[in-house]
């Protein structure tokens, strides 16, 4: 399984935040690869790529993806 570093989840503006929030963009980031059948890597892009399209912090995004609000298989 790959690993992700925690220096790969900042937000799209660069700042890191506490690593409380992380906790929501591992699990986002593992729930991505599994609906889209990609890597970890590939799936933390798509969630940083959306972040910065959508303006939203990568962790607000993540929650939204763990809530279930935003589902990548129907992008």
């Amino acid at each position: 399984m790959a690993r992700i570093s925690r220096s790969a989840i900042a937000t799209h503006d660069g700042s890191n935040r506490p690593f409380a929030d992380h906790s929501a963009v591992y699990q986002a980031t593992g729930m991505l690869a599994i609906q889209l059948g990609a890597s970890m890597e590939d799936a933390l892009a798509m969630l940083r790529a959306h972040a910065f399209a959508q303006d939203p912090t990568l962790s607000e995004i993540a929650e939204q993806v763990v809530d279930r609000p935003i589902d990548f298989r129907d992008s």
